[in-house]
């Protein structure tokens, strides 16, 4: 993830360069970031649903990758948005004001990471997924749905909701 940082970063400089060599083009300069499926995509939705009953590590991930990244825009003056988008979700960084009141970082998430350790910015996303035949042997179709495999694919057990490590 410290990876994704450094990155965001050196783009966020270069772009706020070249945007300030241009002028004043409009009187709102916004920059549009897409993450379809880097690193960093999965923060919109984190942002809005991490909660406190949610493991204090995943509250400690999210909010020092916020953090990280609201450290990051803050000193982009040449633009009044910096919105992360993945898929449908985004979230804005604004370097003023809010006026079009956009998603941004909750309070808690960044206060949180600012206190957060250096080790969750080298943590890696880990996505899997499982294809399952049904057939009508294997009971109702819903129970079958809702329930989980396991590693082998063999047969049910709860699902495993750990996205990090």
């Amino acid at each position: 993830m410290g990876e994704s940082i450094e990155a965001l970063r050196q783009q966020v400089e270069h772009k706020s360069e070249k945007i300030t060599k241009l002028g004043q083009l409009h009187s709102e300069q916004w920059l549009l970031l897409l993450d379809d499926c880097g690193s960093v995509g999965s923060l919109p939705k984190f942002n809005r649903e991490v909660e406190s009953s949610h493991d204090e590590r995943m509250q400690d991930y999210v909010g020092r990758f916020l953090y990280e990244i609201s450290k990051i825009v803050e000193p982009a003056p040449a633009f009044s948005h910096i919105i992360l988008f993945h898929g449908m979700d985004f979230l804005a960084f604004p370097t003023k004001e809010n006026p079009y009141h956009l998603p941004i970082p909750r309070k808690t998430l960044l206060e949180r990471g600012a206190k957060a350790p250096d080790e969750y910015l080298r943590w890696r996303c880990k996505l899997s997924s499982v294809r399952r035949n049904y057939d009508p042997s294997q009971g109702d179709l819903d129970s079958w749905l809702k329930a989980g495999m396991d590693k082998r694919g063999k047969g049910p057990v709860p699902h495993d909701r750990t996205l990090l490590s």
